[in-house]
């Protein structure tokens, strides 16, 4: 009888253990993606000129020749930019459930195998993640060794790259959050919340 109350008391301590990291580490998640986020809004801000300014350089490029050289700089600067903004947004979407998924299986489990389901394919897309910022990361970083520049603007590459190499990191933690709030049976989506409509 003491035996098995031993076990329940170790059982249920590992369990409280569990939920109470996975708390923490959902309050760390969620300030990296908002700090994601914020950097996925910056980049659309600066991105919104590049565009009003291809727009008026195409206009003028009839009239001066040379207005159309400049315009390979800006189109360079928005993929940059726009490329940025989708990764660094994807952390906070993860975390508002904002992903598109196919829910056509997922939806035929029933309780407890839905759970496991979501555990196994949050694990592997943050494997997966985790292989994409790493290899990220070391093209920034053989790009910053080799003083690698972009050819239009002479940007250094790993400028960009380590960007995207950041971004890639913060969307796997988050995965990793994710996984460790089902495990410890929380949720694993924010709430989404609109303008003038209840959660519900």
């Amino acid at each position: 009888m003491s035996d098995e109350r031993t076990t329940t008391e170790v059982n249920t301590g590992g369990l409280s253990a569990l939920r109470r990291f996975a708390g923490a580490a959902n309050v760390i998640g969620d300030k990296l993606a908002m700090f994601a986020a914020v950097l996925a809004v910056l980049c659309l801000f600066a991105l919104l000129p590049l565009v009003l300014g291809q727009v008026i350089m195409g206009m003028l490029s009839g009239i001066f020749p040379a207005a159309a050289s400049a315009m390979s700089v800006s189109w360079e600067y928005a993929g940059y930019l726009m490329g940025a903004a989708f990764m660094f947004g994807m952390p906070q979407t993860l975390r508002l459930g904002g992903h598109i998924r196919v829910n056509v299986l997922f939806e035929a489990l029933k309780g407890r195998s839905q759970v496991i389901a979501d555990i196994l394919i949050s694990a592997v897309s943050a494997v997966i993640m985790g292989m994409l910022a790493q290899a990220l990361s070391a093209m920034a970083i053989r790009a910053f060794l080799t003083n690698s520049l972009s050819t239009a603007s002479l940007t250094p590459l790993w400028i960009p790259q380590g960007a995207l190499g950041l971004a890639a990191w913060l969307f796997t933690l988050q995965l990793v959050v994710r996984v460790v709030a089902l495990l410890a049976g929380q949720p694993a989506e924010l709430p989404r919340e609109y303008v003038g409509v209840s959660p519900e």
